[in-house]
């Protein structure tokens, strides 16, 4: 079994979880549905937003996600999703609120999906799951590849993209990230020499301006 700290099972959370109990989730899910809440769980991965599943007695289980990192996360999310809902499987938005009558944050309800999470089918180390998993996300991924935008950047909101400053370009922006104290201590010697060593010889290869639409 992998001993490094990878796939942000070891990871430190940026922002501490955001702590509800039922009475407020019940407030929180109240513009969306009356129905009475059986349980409530948080889910504890990730490292910046909260995220609970939520259980109700007669209706399918959904997901609260807690916005808790920047304004206009859950704008560029919600569209982000209905960009690629027709091309890949994403979990349905079933509410948004931006009002924070309720809680100081943006939040949103989602539909909950069973499954297994990517990363813990890498750590089992099983090489049929690992080799479906790669396949079908490689199949995703072509698909995605065919949306195009101007220009390479950050999305902003309404999905409009700020271009790359120069240390956020991919090259020196991969170089900076290898002497990242916390990238560091993630990573052996070897590993960090062997990704500098790609990043110095194939970094021609990597685009600066995306295709134009």
């Amino acid at each position: 079994m992998m001993q490094e700290p990878i796939l942000k099972i070891q990871w430190e959370r940026f922002k501490n979880h955001i702590d509800i109990d039922i009475s407020k989730a019940t407030k929180l899910v109240s513009p969306w549905t009356t129905h009475k809440i059986k349980s409530l769980e948080l889910l504890s991965g990730g490292c910046t937003n909260t995220n609970y599943k939520i259980v109700f007695e007669d209706i399918s289980p959904v997901v609260l996600r807690i916005y808790v990192r920047e304004k206009g996360a859950l704008q560029r999310e919600y569209r982000l999703n209905q960009l690629v809902k027709n091309i890949a499987p994403v979990p349905a938005f079933l509410y948004i609120n931006h009002s924070g009558s309720f809680i100081d944050y943006d939040y949103a309800l989602t539909e909950w999906i069973d499954g297994t999470l990517m990363r813990d089918v890498l750590l089992s180390e099983s090489e049929r799951a690992i080799s479906q998993c790669a396949f079908s996300a490689g199949q995703h991924l072509d698909r995605l590849r065919k949306i195009k935008f101007r220009q390479g950047g950050f999305f902003e909101n309404n999905l409009v993209v700020r271009p790359f400053k120069e240390a956020e370009k991919y090259l020196p922006f991969g170089l900076i990230r290898l002497k990242d104290e916390s990238v560091q201590n993630s990573l052996s010697l070897d590993t960090l020499s062997e990704l500098r060593h790609i990043l110095e010889r194939y970094g021609y290869l990597l685009p600066d301006i995306a295709n134009n639409i």
